[in-house]
């Protein structure tokens, strides 16, 4: 397998990824800055990739096997990577026109049987909150970058299906701002946010900071009372601390089709509670009480992980391709194929001799082409 670029997209012969006349808050300033963090990313069964700071767009394919067999992925543009913090929010329809593209956004709320226009399906929060019960449990091989597992913050399968999501809680003073991702995701906020300000960053206090996985600290628990079958988050950071937990009201973003999000434990937003999910009123949100937050700090997290969360970059594809060992493999084989073969028809030869009668006297002789078979009756 190979990641190659496509040309007709470079030439602009191929479709365009900024269709769009229109822009949005996005801190793009560490676009050029190598990551530690595995960058590019396969979505499953579309022969995709997806990259940070890539602006998106390009072809829309259609899912071909696996979970979501049927379902079209690609396509999402960046200018689009905002959602609201409803869960739900993000989604929209790409349509190609005689004059280009167009683009209209799904107020409604409901993620069942949605398309991937980013490559990744939404966050699940229970199988009765939303329509999420489908993206409960998603095996490895229909979940993006599932298959480079070599962190010890990236995602570790289960038994059956994997503990595919992480969190990085970002700190800066007396502030703790909760984004959970897909492991991978996780990992290039990470090493995107600990950057200074100046290189594209938001200065994350690194040792006081944290990211982790299901497997060092981050468990997902069905909630009670009045939100009963709510799936919360409950991240322990340390055995000094009581653990952090975040309900689907702490959100305050939702980006890239509800499948990321930011998330601040102090934060209730009335308008997602269970009881008001029948208020689909897309932008519906509690004030966020600003009263000693850092406005600056939250505003770079809000763009820089809008700029540099990882989507489907139309500029790669990938191609299979045959290993050196494969290509040896293949080249063997078709020398020993020769020789059995060469060796098959020296045997038919031989023996095809062998079993051939003389002539004799009183032995009629086979007619050729030419003979009749009354000739041969008559011998």
């Amino acid at each position: 397998m190979v990641l190659r670029r496509r040309k007709d997209y470079i030439e602009s012969s191929g479709a365009h990824p900024l269709p769009f006349n229109f822009t949005i808050p996005l801190n793009r300033g560490a676009a050029d800055t190598p990551l530690n963090a595995t960058s590019q990313i396969i979505i499953p069964h579309v022969s995709l990739v997806a990259t940070p700071f890539t602006d998106g767009g390009g072809e829309i394919r259609t899912i071909s096997t696996g979970k979501f067999q049927g379902r079209k992925a690609g396509g999402g543009a960046r200018i689009h990577i905002y959602g609201s913090a409803r869960y739900g929010s993000g989604y929209g329809v790409y349509n190609k026109k005689e004059w280009g593209w167009t683009y209209s956004v799904e107020t409604g709320l409901n993620v069942s049987g949605r398309d991937l226009f980013f490559g990744y399906p939404p966050f699940h929060w229970g199988d009765s909150y939303s329509g999420g019960k489908e993206y409960s449990e998603i095996p490895n091989e229909d979940m993006p970058g599932m298959a480079l597992i070599d962190d010890p913050y990236r995602a570790y399968p289960g038994p059956q299906y994997p503990n595919q999501y992480g969190y990085l809680m970002a700190k800066k003073g007396d502030q703790s701002w909760i984004t959970v991702a897909d492991a991978a995701t996780i990992n290039i906020l990470w090493d995107v946010l600990l950057l200074p300000e100046d290189k594209g960053g938001c200065g994350v206090d690194r040792d006081r900071s944290r990211r982790g996985s299901p497997a060092s600290g981050i468990k997902f628990t069905l909630g009670g009372s009045e939100d009963d079958g709510v799936r919360f988050l409950s991240i322990s950071i340390s055995m000094l601390q009581a653990p952090i937990e975040i309900y689907p009201w702490n959100v305050i973003q939702y980006y890239r089709a509800s499948s990321v999000f930011l998330a601040n434990s102090t934060y209730d937003n009335k308008f997602a509670h269970v009881a008001s999910l029948n208020n689909t009123d897309y932008w519906a949100a509690s004030p966020l009480n600003t009263t000693g937050v850092d406005l600056d700090f939250l505003k770079c997290l809000n763009t820089t992980i809008a700029a540099a969360l990882p989507m489907v970059d139309p500029t790669l594809v990938v191609r299979s391709r045959l290993s050196p060992g494969q290509i040896a493999g293949v080249a063997i084989g078709s020398i020993i194929g020769g020789i059995l073969l060469i060796g098959l028809a020296v045997w038919l030869f031989i023996r095809h001799r062998r079993a051939r009668p003389k002539k004799g006297k009183g032995i009629p002789e086979i007619p050729s082409s030419q003979n009749s078979v009354h000739e041969l009756m008559n011998a």
